[in-house]
């Protein structure tokens, strides 16, 4: 047996050929191995370790970890031997060093081809040797060079004793070109040693962690990789993660560490640190200029060491250089006490190329990215990870793995399709991935002016009732108009007052009731663009505090807008103002404020509600009834897209726990809104939540005041299709007679306004799942509220909502009348931003990539960028994949889609022919029917063909030849057709295709077709009784027929395949074929009920002139054989 092997990361490749197993002799150099824990390797006492018809010698003192079908770990940091692979890896989360070790394993297909396809790294000498193709050995190398090539040089091996791996499913990694960096995650991370399983990933998804990180390599990376690869890449990012890729090369020349920085040729080693990594990314489909990030992980050194210092700016600054040049975001990661405080001093070296992004290693228990002592918040915005806890294990799924805790607020990969926030954005075009939010705003829900919050101000003084609007503009400015319900708007009718500045997002609002001598105050809560929770107040008859434009800050890291309700008083207890939000690390949060007293937690601390939680919460008061106190209620959809809920009764404390959520159905995409349906008639009073789901449902749930939820405890109502964003629920009370009626309001996906409502008397109107279209041209979701009567003016239901041109627009419905100004008319207040709707790019993708494009619209008040730099409108060549992003120029806001992915194929479009190579049994006459086809055309592209022909010709002594080919179709759509030939005839048909664009492919192989040869062929030598006959359903409407025993049939061709067609039918029998005088197969014609031109027998043969006889058995019962055709190929 020879034994096929392929070495990997090496400048050499040796073949290993054995007939059995044997050992070569070691010889261990003198240079001692150095590491962590490791010890020298000089031992040279020697051990022969075998495993899976694999044998190596190693030192005698190295322990020997079987690993099949247990749970461990392949380290990399100390000496051993490991044997197969761990179902579950229990390595330390962080570890780091390198020295001698071997593992010998099975592999995938796709691992093996990926490690065959591997070169060796720019410094370090680790080996991967595969062995018959699946068997791998990995030898690692720490400071003895001699003894790792001893240690490779003793391999043999012998067959295998185990199974092969089974392959896993092939699928392509997403690639994309973007600007750096491409996907920004923020939430909840881990970080482990070794990369879980798919299965193990999926597990996961139970946890609050969206982001984990994987160790691609580098010459001090602590643990084998047994599950990283590109398919891996690919599934866990179609399960929803993003991944932190992080490479552990060359430490400080001042660290703890065998494998340092040597300050001598500190730059030359960053670069190739950033090729190997690079290197690295493409093998895992994670492509250059696609955005993608890579962590350099630089552990702790000595900062007084001038010297070292040094060397690792170097060092650091080529990394960044090159892996820009390569294509790939730059990200270190390090300690606070050395790195990062290194890396904010050198922030002020102009000549020093920062990285693109930090991963802080802080263990002080802050699950947030700002607020570091070592790290200013202005240094490396939204491109920061912090590592805020060290080893320890968690469990999900019933998976446990050892982990350390990231806050993450910064670059990532991630899938260029899948939609992780569930906001109907396609990731790879998703300004903020991790955070919901509409399409016209990118995805992003804290985009300038998305939408408006309106209150109803109570008559106070001499003052009436107001109503009041609050909205954000296009430069994060809190804007604020109001009107008094005995007058008209102000300040004036398209007018704003501007309050607080750097405002995200949609504004919160509530009316604060009096308290002792404070008068009420409407209450205005908002996400501040450092993602602060931010607050001003305007006490009725007095000012606004603390001032018209000052923030007070109450709370940090948050994601999402503020919701906020008011608790009643209840006895001695005040009145409370409640506000809850979600942060980045994906956790709902809550701070209240005693109206006689101060906001609790006290400064902008916060209480912790629930983990998983993503998007705007809503909170709602449900009254006491029948005995049971009143309740606050707190809605919220969860990252993998359930309804969660949690409940206050206001004489108790938080159920189901008091960070637990209880889950009341799945596929929610919004944020939910809520609102409280009063008893009517025998009914109860009921709590109502409406949210939409993933495929653009309106979906509604209730639960009756003492009772269960309905329509199940997980189950929803649907009540309209078609509608993105967070509904409007309202109630309007009861009016001249008419019941109370529960009001929903809600953007559709084309930008309609559409309305559904539900008289307490009665059902669902409009029925089933229809819509009342009020509008046209929104851009965010409405916000309604009641303005209650005033003098002679009755109620009135408002709504604002802002327009995709930016404008604040508002209708109105008269309880006593219609809805106004019109049916489907919309007033406007005043313009919030400039809305600039970004058109398509426009893409020509054929075949090849000679005539690819794609062509950058000019739109007013939108960029267009591709790689990070914008493009002037016009037409530039297409190749592999761009990603075109959209931006606002100053004064506009962006109201459509903000990301395109353009792909271009670069393969030829290859025809290809088909039919069946025998053309009888189709046909009773000489013909054939082919069809052709393209392979690698773009989707979408229009193909023309080209088809011709060619006759087959014989000379005397056998040799073929071929007649000037003829031209059957020019530029033709068609892609099947009919040949007609002649009896006998050999011919041979090939097309080429042409796209759209004029691309021509090549002319593809030529496709054979054999006319079979007619029984009454002068040169078939019938012996024996045979009866000639004619009936139209044989091919070319004659047979031949015998029932003797022994009457045979000779024919002499050159041919290298012959076909017998003939008849099945329940009298005929067996009949032998003969090549050359050697019995070549025996045909049994039977068939139950009779079947003409069926091929009995094709018999394969080399080329050459042959002499092929066929002979019936006369098998009893059944003597027949119907002969009809031979077809001889040729």
């Amino acid at each position: 047996m020879t034994a096929s092997l392929t070495l990997a990361r090496m400048t050499r490749r040796q073949p290993i050929g054995t007939t059995a197993l044997a050992v070569a002799v070691l010889v261990y150099g003198a240079v001692p191995a150095a590491g962590a824990s490791a010890g020298p390797t000089s031992d040279r006492t020697l051990q022969t370790v075998t495993y899976d018809g694999v044998a190596v010698q190693v030192p005698a003192s190295w322990p020997v970890v079987h690993l099949d079908g247990v749970a461990g770990c392949v380290r990399y940091d100390q000496h051993a031997v490991y044997l197969g692979t761990p179902t579950t890896s229990t390595c330390p989360a962080h570890l780091v060093g390198h020295t001698e070790t071997v593992q010998i394993t099975r592999v995938t297909r796709s691992r093996a081809d990926a490690i065959a396809g591997s070169t060796r790294p720019a410094d370090g000498a680790d080996r991967e040797i595969l062995l018959n193709g699946d068997r791998l050995v990995a030898v690692t190398e720490g400071a003895d060079p001699v003894s790792a090539a001893a240690i490779e040089a003793s391999l043999a091996v012998a067959p295998p004793t185990l199974p092969s791996m089974p392959q896993e499913p092939a699928s392509d990694a997403p690639t994309q070109a973007a600007p750096p960096p491409a996907i920004t995650t923020t939430g909840g991370g881990f970080d482990t040693c070794a990369a879980p399983s798919t299965s193990q990933m999926r597990s996961w998804l139970a946890s609050p962690y969206r982001s984990a990180n994987i160790y691609i390599g580098g010459l001090n990376r602590g643990c084998a990789q047994a599950n990283l690869s590109a398919a891996w890449v690919t599934a866990v990012h179609a399960q929803g993660w993003r991944l932190i890729p992080t490479y552990v090369g060359l430490q400080a020349s001042c660290a703890p560490f065998s494998r340092r920085i040597d300050p001598a040729t500190a730059a030359t080693q960053g670069t190739a640190a950033a090729d190997d990594a690079a290197k690295l990314m493409a093998g895992l489909g994670l492509a250059a200029n696609a955005g993608h990030p890579v962590y350099y992980d630089m552990e702790g050194y000595d900062i007084t060491n001038s010297g070292c210092v040094l060397a690792v700016k170097t060092f650091v600054n080529a990394w960044t250089l090159r892996l820009h040049a390569r294509g790939y975001v730059s990200g270190v990661y390090g300690s606070a006490g050395s790195l990062m405080t290194n890396l904010v001093q050198w922030s002020a070296d102009s000549s020093f190329h920062l990285p693109d992004g930090i991963w802080n290693a802080h263990w002080d228990g802050r699950n947030t990215t700002v607020g570091d002592p070592y790290i200013p918040d202005a240094l490396w915005p939204h491109r920061r990870i912090h590592q805020y806890r060290g080893d320890h294990t968690e469990s999900y799924g019933g998976v446990t793995i050892n982990i350390d805790n990231d806050a993450v607020d910064g670059a990532t990969t991630g899938p260029s399709s899948g939609d992780r926030d569930g906001d109907t954005v396609p990731d790879g075009g998703d300004a903020c991935p991790a955070q919901a939010g509409p399409v016209g705003s990118g995805g992003c829900p804290v985009l300038a002016g998305e939408s408006t919050s309106a209150v109803i101000r109570t008559a106070y003084g001499a003052d009436p009732p107001t109503m009041d609007v609050y909205a954000t503009n296009a430069t994060s400015q809190l804007v604020h108009k109001w009107l008094p319900l005995s007058g008209g708007w102000l300040p004036s009718a398209s007018g704003v007052e501007s309050l607080g500045s750097a405002v995200a997002g949609t504004p919160t609002t509530v009316l604060r009731p009096a308290s002792g001598s404070a008068p009420p105050a409407v209450d205005v809560f908002y996400r501040t663009t450092s993602g602060g929770l931010g607050h001003q107040w305007l006490p009725l008859g007095g000012a606004w505090q603390p001032s018209v434009t000052g923030t007070e800050l109450l709370g940090s890291g948050l994601a999402s807008d503020p919701a906020a309700v008011v608790r009643p008083a209840d006895g001695a207890s005040p009145a409370v103002l409640d506000v809850y939000a979600t942060t980045t690390s994906g956790q709902l949060i809550h701070k209240w404020l005693p109206l006689t007293g101060a906001w609790t937690p006290s400064g902008t601390g916060v209480e912790v509600l629930a983990s998983g939680v993503v998007g705007k919460p809503t909170a709602v008061l449900r009254p006491a009834y029948a005995g049971a106190p009143a309740t606050m209620d707190v809605f919220y959809r969860t990252t993998t897209g359930a309804l969660g809920h949690k409940w206050l009764p206001l004489n108790g404390t938080w159920l189901p726990s008091a960070t637990g959520t209880e889950l009341l159905g799945t596929g929610v995409l919004s944020s939910p809104s809520a609102v409280v349906r009063p008893a009517y008639g025998a009914a109860t009073a009921y709590l109502d939540i409406f949210a939409t789901s993933s495929s653009g449902a309106l979906l509604h749930k209730w639960l009756p005041f003492g009772g269960s939820w309905a329509p199940s405890a997980t189950g929803f109502e649907v009540l309209a299709s078609g509608v993105a964003g967070v509904p409007a629920a309202a109630l309007r009370p009861p009016y001249g007679g008419e019941p109370a009626t529960m009001e929903v309001l809600y953007r559709t996906t084309s930008g309609g306004l559409g309305h559904k409502w539900f008289p307490l008397s009665g059902t669902w109107a409009p029925l089933g799942t229809g819509t009342e279209i009020l509008g046209s041209g929104l851009f965010s979701p409405p916000f309604v509220v009641v303005r209650p009567p005033y003098g002679a003016a009755p109620a009135y239901l408002a709504m604002f909502a802002v327009t995709t041109s930016g404008a604040l627009a508002h209708k109105w419905l008269a309880f006593t009348g219609a809805w106004a100004p019109s049916t489907t008319g919309l007033t406007t207040l005043g313009q919030l931003f400039l809305g600039a709707m970004p058109t398509p790019p426009g893409r020509a993708d054929g075949c090849r990539t000679v005539k690819d494009t794609y062509t950058i619209p000019s739109v007013t008040g939108v960029d267009y960028l591709v790689g990070g730099l914008v493009k002037s409108a016009g037409t530039y060549p297409g190749v592999g994949t761009v990603l075109v992003t959209a931006r606002a120029k100053t004064g506009y806001v962006l109201t459509g889609p903000a990301s395109w992915t353009l792909s271009f194929t670069s393969t030829a479009c290859s025809a290809t022919v088909a039919g069946a190579p025998l053309s009888t049994p189709t046909w009773t006459a000489p013909q054939a029917t082919l069809t052709w086809a393209t392979t690698g055309a773009p989707p979408g592209t229009a193909i023309t063909y080209d088809v011709q022909f060619r006759s087959v010709t014989l000379s005397p002594t056998g040799v073929r030849g071929y007649t000037t080919p003829t031209t059957w179709f020019t530029k033709t759509t068609t892609t099947t057709a009919t040949l007609t030939g002649s009896v006998s005839g050999v011919y041979q048909v090939q097309a080429r295709a042409t796209d759209s664009y004029g691309t021509v492919g090549a002319w593809s192989p030529w496709f054979t077709v054999t006319m079979p040869v007619d029984d009454r062929a002068t040169s078939f030598g019938y012996t024996g009784a045979w009866t000639a006959g004619s009936d139209s359903r044989y091919y070319s409407g004659t047979y031949r027929l015998t029932s003797a025993a022994g009457a045979k049939v000779t024919v002499t061709a050159w041919t290298d395949q012959v076909s017998v067609v003939g008849v099945r039918a329940s009298t005929c029998g067996k009949a032998t074929i003969t090549v050359d005088g050697v019995l070549k197969a025996t045909i049994d014609a039977y068939g139950a009920t009779a079947a003409y031109r069926q091929t009995l027998a094709a018999i394969t043969v080399p080329y050459g002139k042959h002499t092929i006889t066929v002979t019936n058995l006369g098998t009893s019962g059944r003597p027949l054989l119907i002969l009809d055709a031979l077809a001889f190929r040729r």
